[in-house]
């Protein structure tokens, strides 16, 4: 999706057409904008792309009896769609579920201005707080003390869920993320 075999160009490509209204603007400016992401792009403004993926969430969900969902890298998709989806998907299934979103940064309040789009009715994975016991492994006059210095359960423990290490933690993965074996 990034390669254009016929002329040899790379670059991000966007399919034109009918009720393809660009990208998204309520997603992480990360970047200059975070809607493209790994190659692909889903429209969430297309009614049928919305109605699918709504649809197919309730499904999921009361098939398989879940109890809530874990959005990866959250800040690649539209608000305003995640914020319906988990709407629908609670509607549908008879009651409220459990909302996770990964969020990779070591800013809190990054991650904070960005859940107030949700009326905190998701939690964010603390990942500034993973940054902190990176920090903390790679310093010969370590604190434990401040581990929990400016991470998400210390600023808004209500809206954080605490991970010590994931697949944005491996080796090659995020290079600014030091891994520590325990």
């Amino acid at each position: 999706m990034d390669y254009d075999d016929k002329t040899g160009d790379t670059g991000i490509y966007k399919i034109l057409g009918e009720n393809k209204l660009g990208w998204a603007d309520d997603v992480s400016d990360e970047q200059g904008n975070a809607d493209y992401m790994m190659f692909a792009d889903l429209d969430y403004r297309h009614g049928e792309v919305v109605e699918d993926v709504k649809n197919w969430g309730a499904w999921v969900t009361n098939e398989l009896g879940l109890a809530g969902f874990r959005f990866d890298a959250v800040q690649h998709f539209s608000q305003r769609f995640s914020n319906d989806f988990m709407h629908y998907v609670d509607k549908e299934s008879g009651g409220e579920k459990f909302f996770v979103g990964e969020y990779w940064t070591a800013n809190a309040d990054e991650i904070i201005k960005y859940s107030a789009n949700f009326d905190h009715r998701i939690c964010f994975y603390d990942s500034p707080l993973v940054y902190n016991f990176s920090n903390i492994s790679t310093s010969a006059d370590a604190d434990m003390r401040k581990v929990f210095d400016k991470s998400l359960v210390s600023e808004r423990p209500m809206d954080a869920v605490t991970v010590v290490m994931n697949h944005d933690t491996q080796p090659g993965q995020v290079s600014t993320v030091k891994t520590v074996t325990l």
